[in-house]
């Protein structure tokens, strides 16, 4: 299946593999364009019924020929859902540098520091926009998921990224002279996971 609007030929997709181009009425398979590319020798009609194969196969699989009906979409949210959809999440991240073994910071070497959050951290990003638009069950900021664990022994700041805001707020940590400053590119690696601690 073809992303919304990627598919750009006839003859090419159809012998490359591609079963289903997205979203329709479709603008490169219509019967007129099929007849085209097989008279001018873009693709055959084995290409042709090997795709429909796969389509059909598929609708198969489904039982949509047992049962044309389409249901009603359904949100059900269930706690072995969340488990898979964490997991998944979970190894599908990748920690490129953890010098010292900083990460996971544990809750007790963060009491009576403070940390600072930056940009998007009170935004609960989970999805892109068009077809990627999914209304979760529920939604946890970087924020909030933060404060949660760190516990009330920790000062937790903020600041969106405006140089005026974020600016003034470092140069009162630094002067405090309470701030890690990193003192050289491998310890600038430690930061960058969005917080800063002092």
């Amino acid at each position: 299946m073809s992303d919304w609007g990627g598919t750009n030929s006839t003859g090419p997709s159809l012998n490359a593999g591609l079963d289903l181009e997205m979203p329709g009425p479709t603008r490169w398979r219509s019967l007129e364009q099929l007849r085209e590319a097989l008279d001018s020798g873009t693709t055959t009609h084995d290409a042709i019924e090997a795709q429909c194969r796969s389509v059909l196969e598929l609708l198969v699989k489904a039982g949509s020929f047992q049962d044309p009906n389409i249901p009603d979409e359904q949100a059900i949210n269930k706690p072995e859902h969340q488990a898979l959809i964490r997991e998944v999440g979970r190894s599908g991240m990748v920690l490129l540098k953890n010098e010292g073994s900083i990460l996971p910071l544990q809750q007790e070497q963060l009491k009576g520091k403070t940390i600072l959050m930056t940009g998007l951290a009170k935004e609960a990003l989970i999805h892109g926009g068009g077809s990627a638009s999914v209304n979760s069950h529920y939604r946890i900021s970087p924020w909030d998921a933060f404060s949660t664990a760190i516990g009330s022994d920790t000062n937790l700041q903020y600041a969106k990224g405006k140089d005026s805001v974020l600016g003034s707020m470092l140069d009162e940590l630094i002067l405090s002279r309470r701030t890690y400053i990193p003192q050289s590119a491998s310890d600038e690696g430690r930061l960058q996971i969005g917080a800063r601690v002092q």
